[in-house]
Parts: structure tokens; sequence; C-alpha cells
């Protein structure tokens, strides 16, 4: 039997980030320094304190 093409993975794109070269998801915040198109993003990071 044969597998269905759709059942394959698939990598996520990547380029260089314009800011720190790091490499990011197109469309997305830096994770690395939190620039978006030029601009500085501020986002929340979850904390959990344990204990």
């Amino acid at each position: 039997m044969r597998k269905a093409y759709n059942s394959v993975l698939h990598l996520p794109k990547l380029i260089a980030c314009s800011q720190c070269a790091e490499s990011c998801r197109p469309h997305h915040v830096c994770p690395h320094c939190g620039f978006y198109s030029g601009h500085k993003k501020s986002y929340r990071v979850l904390t959990v304190k344990v204990g």
C-alpha cells in the first residue's frame, strides 16, 4: 500500500533577521532580538515559579 503524500513532515521556512542575522520565521517577531520589520516589538514571556 502506498502512503498518502499529506503525511510528509515539512520543515519551517526560515529567514535571516535584519537586525541580528539569526534565523527566524518570516512574518514573526525575532525570538532573539525582538525586532519585526525594523521596529522593536515587546511581548510578554510567561514565567512560572516552581516551589
